[in-house]
C-alpha cells in the first residue's frame, strides 16, 4: 500500500473514531492541513475534497473561511495545527449566541506547548464545549506514493548548516522527530533505527554536533514511549520482516544535487523556469488543448500521482523512452478507435494523431492526458537541447562524477578531462551559466580541491572577471563548500593533489588527513551499454538503500550506526545470506553496477535476494535524509523498490531543485537578518474581523437583556465543567503533586 492511501486511511479513520448523535458532523481545519489533504484526496470540479469525506462528514470548511457556516444541534471536529490564532478562533464559534455547534472534538497536530495549553485552557468558553481532545500524529505532506516531506521545517538547510541558526535547530530536530514517528504510526512499522556518522574531523567543520544523530537518538526515545502507551501501535501478527530506518544529512551526498539527471519529473521540476508554464511549487502545467470548433482552449492541470495515471507511469522514466512511451500511447488510441477517427487529414507525427481526435468528445479526458504528456515532454526536450544538457553537459558530468572513469570503465587524464571540461562546456556559449558553475563544481569535488587562481581562469573561460555583477558570488557558492565538509579551494597546489581512494581504505568514513580526501557513497555505472550515458550515477540513496536490502551489514556500523546496537536478527540473516551459494557469486560493486537499465531485462543482479514465491508483505525501508532531496534522489529510491520487491519510502524537509540547492549553499555563510526565514516572522494571532465581534455585547447579551430562555441556556452551558476541563484539572493536580516531591527531595538531600 503507498504512503497516499496509508495517509488518507489514517485521516478517514481520526474522523471515524468520534462518535456523535446520528453519526453527523461538521470537520474544520486550517491551511496546513488544507495543504495535507491536496495531496491525498482528489479535488472534484468544484476544487473541493467532497467526493471522498462527504461519505465521512457533512461538510468540511476552513477554519477562518468568512463562509463558514455551522449547526448548533451538530458537533464538529478540529483538526488543526495547535497555535493561539486558531484557539481564539475555536473559541468565538462558542462565544456567540447560539453557539455555532452542539460540541467540539479537537485533534491537534503535533505542537502542542505547556503554553498553548494553558492558553486553550484559559479560554472563557472553548473549555466547556471541548467533548473529547486528542494529538494525532500528522506531520508530513505526501508528494508521491513513496515520497514525504515533514511539516513546519522550511528552510531546514539555513537552519542546520547556517551558523546564525543555531538557536532554531532543536526545534526543527523536534519537527523532523514528529514527521518520522509520523510515518512509523500510518504505516505501523517499529523500524530498526540507523545514522550516519561522520569521520571526527567531518564533524569539525559542522556548525552541530551530528544532526543525524540527534534526530537518530531523540526518534528512538519517543517512538519507545508512543509503543508503550498505544497497545494498537504495533501489530504482532505480521509476517513482514522489521522495517529499517536510515537517518542522514545533506552532507553525505553533495553531488546528487549538481548533476543533471535526464528522468522525466527531474527535467519538468529542474528545466522548465517558467512559473506561467510549470509551477514547482503547486505542480500547475499550464498548456493549450485544440477543441472540436479547431481552435485552441487554455488549460490548467495539477501534475500529481492522486490525477493522473500516465504522470505516475512516466515520471521516473528517462525522457527519451517518456516520448517513446506517450507516442505509442498516442497510437493506441487510434488503433483501437480507426472507426471513429477521420483520417483524410495527412497524418505524419503523433501530433497529428492527436489533431485527428479532437472533435471526438467522448475521448476528452484521455486525448486532455495525452496532450498534457506530449506538450510537456517537447518542452523538456527542447531544454535539453536548447541548453545542450546531453550533447556537451552529460558526458563531462558522468565522468566528473566517476572521478575521471568514462562509460568503459577507464580512467581519463586531469589533463584530458580539463580539455573536455574548457572545449565542451566552458566555451559554448548556448550552455547556461548556472549550468556551468555546476559542472566546474563538479571538477573541483573530482580534482579534490584546486587553488584559487585555477578557478579565476576557468570563470575567465566563462567570460567572467571581477568586473562581472557574478564573479565574487559564483567564487564564494564554490568557497561555501567547505562549511559542508567538503573544501573545494586549496591554499597551494600541492594540497589540491588529486588522489582517488578505494572503498578498501581502513579510515571508518576514508578521510585522509594528508589531503582531506573524504568518503563519496555514490557510483556510477561502467562497461553497461544497455544504460543511457546520461545516466550512469547513482545517488549515495540508492547504493545506501541497496545495501541495506541486500544485507544491511554491508553498511558499515562506524559509519552508519544503530542506535540501539546491531539488532541480534541482522547477525542470523546475514548467516543465511552466507550460506547461500548465489550470494558468493556476486560482490556488492556488481550489483550496484547494474542499475540505472535502460530495459528490463538487465535487472538480474538486483534481484539476486528476490524470493521465487511473491511476497505479500513486503519489508520496508525508510530514508530519510535532512536538508533537502532531489527528484533524482526520489527516484533512484522508487528504483530500488521496484528492483529489490521491497517498500522504499524516502523523505525529507524540503524536495529541492538544483536552483535551490544552489541557492542555499550560497547564502549558507550570510547573516540571518537578510534570509527572510519563516521562523523568524512573527507568528499571526490576530483573528480576522468577522470573528472578532463574536466576544462582543452583541452578540453575547449580559444577563438584564438577555430574554428568560436564552440566560437560562447560557447559565446551563458554562454551569458543569467538561469531561476536557476535568482531565486538565487531574493532569494540573498531578504535575502540582509531582513539583512538591521534588523539591522536598532535594531539602532532604540538602539536610542530610
Amino acid at each position: 500500500m503507498s504512503l497516499i492511501d496509508l495517509q488518507r486511511q489514517y485521516i478517514l479513520q481520526i474522523i471515524d473514531e468520534v462518535k456523535t448523535f446520528n453519526n453527523l458532523k461538521f470537520l474544520v481545519i486550517d491551511k496546513q492541513v488544507q495543504d495535507i489533504f491536496d495531496h491525498i484526496f482528489p479535488l472534484d470540479h468544484n476544487n473541493t475534497h467532497n467526493n471522498i469525506l462527504l461519505k465521512h462528514v457533512i461538510h468540511y470548511d476552513l477554519i477562518d473561511d468568512i463562509k463558514r457556516q455551522g449547526e448548533h444541534p451538530i458537533e464538529c471536529i478540529y483538526l488543526l495545527k495547535p497555535t493561539k490564532y486558531n484557539i481564539k478562533i475555536m473559541n468565538s464559534d462558542f462565544s456567540q449566541f447560539p453557539t455555532k455547534y452542539k460540541k467540539c472534538h479537537i485533534r491537534f497536530l503535533p505542537g502542542l506547548t505547556s503554553t498553548l495549553k494553558k492558553f486553550l485552557d484559559n479560554q472563557d468558553r472553548l473549555p466547556y464545549f471541548i467533548e473529547s481532545f486528542k494529538e494525532c500524529k500528522l506531520s508530513n505532506i505526501i508528494l508521491q506514493n513513496h515520497c514525504f516531506k515533514s511539516l513546519n521545517t522550511n528552510e531546514a538547510f539555513q537552519i542546520i548548516y547556517n551558523k546564525e541558526c543555531l538557536n532554531v535547530v532543536e526545534s526543527y530536530i523536534n519537527n523532523i522527530v514528529q514527521s518520522l514517528i509520523g510515518i512509523c504510526v500510518i504505516t505501523n512499522e517499529y523500524p530498526i533505527i540507523r545514522y550516519f556518522n561522520p569521520s571526527e574531523d567531518q564533524k569539525e567543520q559542522y556548525n552541530y554536533k551530528n544532526v543525524s544523530r540527534l534526530v537518530a537518538e531523540k526518534l528512538q526515545v519517543d517512538l519507545d514511549n508512543y509503543a508503550r502507551l498505544n497497545d494498537d501501535f504495533l501489530n504482532l501478527n505480521s509476517s513482514r520482516q522489521r522495517s529499517i530506518m536510515i537517518i542522514c544529512d545533506r552532507t553525505l551526498d553533495l553531488i546528487s544535487p549538481l548533476i543533471h539527471d535526464f528522468s522525466y519529473q527531474s527535467l519538468v521540476y529542474n528545466e522548465i523556469q517558467d512559473k506561467n508554464v510549470f509551477n514547482n511549487e503547486t505542480d500547475v502545467y499550464r498548456y493549450e488543448v485544440e477543441n472540436e470548433t479547431g481552435g485552441f482552449d487554455e488549460k490548467d492541470s495539477i501534475v500529481r500521482d492522486i490525477y493522473d495515471k500516465i504522470w505516475s507511469e512516466l515520471k521516473f522514466m528517462h525522457i527519451v523512452d517518456a516520448k517513446n512511451m506517450i507516442n505509442k500511447k498516442i497510437e493506441k488510441l487510434i488503433s483501437d478507435n480507426p472507426l471513429l477517427v477521420d483520417r483524410q487529414n495527412n497524418v505524419k507525427t503523433s501530433s497529428d494523431l492527436l489533431s485527428v481526435v479532437a472533435h471526438l468528445k467522448m475521448f476528452d479526458e484521455e486525448r486532455r492526458q495525452l496532450i498534457l504528456h506530449k506538450t510537456l515532454i517537447e518542452r523538456c526536450l527542447s531544454c535539453v537541447d536548447s541548453k545542450k544538457l546531453a550533447e556537451n553537459i552529460a558526458d563531462t558530468e558522468q565522468i566528473m562524477a566517476g572521478f575521471g572513469k568514462d562509460i568503459n570503465g577507464d580512467n581519463c587524464s586531469k589533463n584530458f578531462t580539463l580539455e573536455f571540461l574548457i572545449e565542451k562546456v566552458l566555451c559554448i556559449d548556448e550552455i547556461n551559466i548556472n549550468d556551468k558553475i555546476r559542472v566546474i563544481t563538479l571538477y573541483c569535488i573530482y580534482r579534490n580541491g584546486i587553488v584559487e587562481d585555477d578557478l579565476i581562469k576557468l570563470l575567465n573561460f566563462m567570460n567572467i572577471d571581477y568586473q562581472h555583477p557574478f564573479f565574487s558570488h559564483f567564487v564564494e557558492f564554490i568557497r561555501n563548500f567547505e562549511i559542508l565538509g567538503l573544501t573545494l579551494i586549496k591554499p597551494t597546489l600541492k594540497q589540491s593533489k588529486l588522489k582517488i581512494f578505494k572503498n578498501k581504505h581502513p579510515s571508518p568514513y576514508l578521510y585522509n588527513e594528508l589531503d582531506g580526501r573524504r568518503k563519496f557513497y555514490h557510483d556510477t555505472i561502467t562497461n553497461n551499454y544497455e544504460i543511457y550515458t546520461t545516466s550512469r550515477f547513482i545517488p549515495a540513496c540508492g547504493v545506501n538503500i541497496s545495501k541495506s536490502i541486500s544485507n544491511a551489514l554491508l553498511l558499515p556500523e562506524d559509519e552508519f550506526k544503530f542506535v540501539k546496537g546491531i539488532p541480534v536478527e541482522l547477525y542470523e540473516m546475514n548467516e543465511d545470506l552466507q550460506e547461500q551459494d548465489h550470494s558468493k557469486d556476486y560482490s556488492v560493486e556488481e550489483v550496484i553496477n547494474s542499475s540505472n537499465s535502460r530495459t528490463n531485462k538487465i535487472k538480474t543482479s538486483w534481484n539476486l535476494r528476490k524470493d521465487s514465491t511473491p511476497n505479500i508483505e513486503r519489508q520496508r525501508i525508510f530514508y530519510y535524509v535532512i536538508g533537502g532531496l532531489t527528484h533524482g534522489e526520489v527516484k533512484s529510491a522508487y528504483d530500488q523498490g521496484v528492483w529489490k520487491n521491497k517498500d522504499v519510502f524516502i523523505g525529507s524537509d524540503e524536495i529541492m531543485t538544483s536552483s535551490k540547492f544552489m541557492e542555499n549553499v550560497l547564502n549558507v555563510n550570510r547573516p540571518r537578518s537578510v534570509l527572510n526565514l519563516k521562523v523568524d516572522e512573527k507568528e499571526e494571532e490576530n483573528i480576522p474581523d468577522f470573528f472578532k465581534y463574536n466576544n462582543t455585547k452583541e452578540r453575547i447579551p449580559n444577563s438584564q437583556s438577555r430574554r428568560p430562555y436564552e440566560q437560562k441556556m447560557y447559565v446551563e452551558e458554562t454551569s458543569k465543567p467538561s469531561e476536557y476541563m476535568k482531565q486538565s484539572e487531574d493532569e494540573t493536580l498531578t504535575e502540582i503533586t509531582e513539583s512538591k516531591k521534588k523539591k522536598s527531595s532535594r531539602f532532604k538531600k540538602m539536610f542530610k
